[in-house]
């Protein structure tokens, strides 16, 4: 039997230093409520923090808070990005150029 959790449930799932993979194709299919959730637990209490993140192309807008990988980019959230394309999510894109981020660029196809 399926069992139907929330955004929040599910992003309490993720702890520090946790290893994630996320969907999405730039702005299209991102788990976007889920993504906001661990955004606010992340400011409202500094956890998850530590975070790899697998992914395609980098779901996102290209808005500085819009949504995909935006919504998780405060610093030391997310210390290492493996994907293909990086671009569209700008707090993240930034920290990368700023060695914030430990970036691994994998093809797409």
């Amino acid at each position: 039997m399926a069992k139907f959790i929330s955004s929040k449930e599910a992003s309490e799932l993720i702890k520090d230093n946790m290893t994630i993979g996320i969907s999405g194709f730039g702005g299209w299919n991102a788990p976007d409520e889920v993504l906001m959730e661990l955004g606010k637990s992340f400011r409202e209490t500094g956890s998850p923090r530590n975070l790899t993140v697998y992914t395609g192309v980098t779901p996102g807008d290209t808005t500085e808070d819009g949504y995909g990988l935006s919504l998780i980019g405060e610093e030391g959230m997310v210390t290492t990005l493996i994907g293909s394309q990086m671009g569209l999510a700008p707090k993240i894109f930034r920290a990368l150029g700023q060695n914030k981020i430990a970036g691994y660029c994998v093809p797409l196809g």
